[in-house]
């Protein structure tokens, strides 16, 4: 009886060795986590400044600029331009971001717009009430985004306003002055 006691715990030793010396496939073993593709800098941001976010834009390669207000004080955007077209960079409130472009040279009909709307992702088009034709998009921060995250939110920006740009235009009312 003695040996069969021995035998068992022999095997069962040899069985969770050998587990233990299994590694899982992910970290942590999280199915939920499948598929997931690990960033290089995976700090968490939940919360920004003006100064940070135009710090990240000018380290992808776009000159800013931040001009002052009649007192001297710095303006609360920065702007930069993206495929030749000026976009405003805000930071309304620290937990979210915004990027915004106006064509003043374009008034697109609603019809125009709603089109836009229904069939692009990522940001919305609206006139506004000086008539031009307006793009802006936001990236909310306080459930956490990465570094990337913010370049991304940038570069999705970037290529929509040129895409939004050819839209307008494409579609200007025939009876528009050129």
């Amino acid at each position: 009886m003695l040996v069969k006691k021995q035998i068992a715990t022999i095997v069962l030793a040899c069985g969770c060795s050998a587990l233990a010396q299994q590694t899982p496939k992910t970290p942590n073993a999280n199915p939920a986590a499948e598929g997931i593709t690990k960033t290089t800098d995976s700090t968490i941001v939940t919360s920004m400044t003006l100064e940070v976010f135009q710090r990240i834009v000018q380290g992808m390669g776009f000159e800013c600029t931040r001009g002052k207000d009649a007192n001297g004080k710095d303006e609360t955007f920065f702007t930069f331009r993206a495929e030749g077209y000026k976009v405003a960079a805000f930071v309304p409130d620290p937990s979210f971001l915004e990027l915004y472009n106006a064509f003043t040279d374009v008034a697109p009909t609603p019809t125009v717009v709603n089109e836009w709307n229904e069939t692009n992702r990522f940001s919305r088009a609206y006139v506004d009430k000086a008539g031009d034709a307006t793009i802006e998009d936001d990236l909310i921060l306080s459930g956490g985004v990465t570094r990337e995250n913010v370049e991304m939110f940038v570069t999705t920006f970037r290529d929509t306003v040129a895409r939004w740009a050819r839209f307008v235009i494409d579609n200007k009312p025939k009876d528009a002055p050129k």
